[in-house]
């Protein structure tokens, strides 16, 4: 019962992480575009570039796969980290806490590799969501969490300002965030995490494309990877 709790939740989390990723950044409004995520899987909707349904199978040719199988990934990461926070979980409350800040974490990735953008409007709607969940939770301690927001933000606000270009300022305030949800240790872990696989990244990047200018990826992703490993490595993290 649990674990199919669990199961059902992570459904209802693709419903709402695809929904948002297909509304929010093309300036739809959310609740009168409830049912794009069924849509979008059937492939009888596509988005013109203004944002606008196209319906009908005249426009089928229009609709990317990539959007198709964006839709399939999502439903099977946010079932996926459910499991993984019932595996890591004593209780089922802790469970779903860990899943709603890793499915809140999917979202913000999801819109980075589809539009290179990192929301203001996604990160402010998260602070009360991770709030009320470290609430719940118990865990990471209220200064805690406000500590490795501040570290988080400001470790990545440094490298920014030494790094011109290399890195947006949505990066450096999800990775205040990401400390608010982790906590002080936590942030550290995730952090590292972030900047390690990013940076693995970014090298075979350059390799793939022959050392050539001009390429881009998103890096919200590999943040979003390191707050997933430090937030289910355990509690220890937590903890000042």
């Amino acid at each position: 019962m649990f674990l199919a709790s669990i199961l059902s939740f992570g459904l209802v989390a693709g419903w709402v992480v695809n929904l948002i990723a297909d509304t929010i950044p093309n300036g739809l409004p959310v609740w009168q575009h409830w049912n794009l995520p069924v849509k979008r899987l059937t492939r009888s909707v596509a988005l013109a570039p203004d944002g606008l349904e196209l319906d009908g199978l005249d426009t089928l040719s229009k609709m990317s796969g990539r959007i198709f199988w964006r839709h399939i990934a999502v439903w099977v990461l946010t079932i996926y980290l459910g499991c993984v926070a019932y595996l890591a979980s004593e209780t089922f409350m802790h469970a779903f806490v860990l899943s709603v800040q890793a499915w809140c974490f999917l979202t913000i990735a999801v819109i980075d590799i589809e539009h290179r953008l990192v929301l203001n409007r996604i990160l402010l709607w998260m602070l009360p969501i991770i709030f009320l969940c470290n609430t719940i939770a118990g865990l990471p301690s209220f200064g805690s969490s406000v500590l490795g927001g501040v570290a988080g933000f400001a470790l990545f606000l440094a490298l920014a300002i030494a790094w011109p270009g290399g890195m947006g300022m949505g990066d450096v305030k999800l990775a205040g965030v990401i400390g608010l949800a982790t906590g002080f240790s936590g942030v550290l872990i995730a952090l590292f995490v972030g900047i390690l696989s990013g940076g693995i990244a970014a090298i075979a990047i350059l390799i793939f494309t022959r050392m050539r200018g001009g390429a881009t990826m998103a890096y919200a992703p590999y943040l979003v990877f390191g707050a997933w490993i430090a937030l289910y490595s355990g509690s220890q993290f937590w903890y000042m």
